[in-house]
């Protein structure tokens, strides 16, 4: 299985250094940039540690739980 966890840790790196950076530095395309980054390697982590038939399968069981009470 792929793991994500050690860009996800780069993007929000690079997010927080283009944020915190100085004044001169400072670049909206920077913080646009790692911030698209990061939300596509969080969204693909959350697609492997919770694939959708996995989550359709709880949900289903869950919804047989409340249905049985």
């Amino acid at each position: 299985m792929k793991c994500y966890k050690n860009k996800i840790t780069y993007w929000q790196n690079r997010l927080n250094k283009a944020i915190n950076c100085a004044p001169c530095d400072y670049s909206e395309e920077n913080i646009e940039r790692a911030l698209s980054s990061l939300t596509y390697f969080v969204n693909k982590q959350v697609e492997v540690d919770f694939p959708p038939l996995q989550v359709e399968a709880e949900l289903e069981r869950l919804m047989q739980l409340k249905a049985s009470r």
